[in-house]
């Protein structure tokens, strides 16, 4: 049985992940820096590339993490960010 997709389900899940990883590079700051920080996240691969792309300013500044490594949910799939380095 396929399941439809909600596109307005999909816009604010999109909106939270983006808003979540904004609220941890900005939680990040206040950590003891000598060491370098990476933000690994779980998701489903499908929609990787354009949402990278879309908010393009949030990862440009990831400050402090040195990476973003998105790790795909049903594969073994993975997308590795750093700042300047996209998609």
């Amino acid at each position: 049985m396929d399941i439809p997709l909600n596109r307005r389900e999909i816009e604010v899940f999109k909106d939270r992940f983006i808003e979540t990883i904004r609220v941890k590079i900005q939680k990040a700051r206040q950590y003891d820096l000598r060491n370098p920080l990476i933000l690994s996240i779980y998701m489903d691969r499908t929609e990787w590339s354009v949402l990278v792309k879309e908010n393009k300013r949030i990862f440009d500044n990831m400050y402090p993490f040195h990476q973003i490594f998105i790790w795909g949910l049903a594969n073994n799939d993975a997308l590795l960010i750093t700042p300047d380095e996209h998609i």
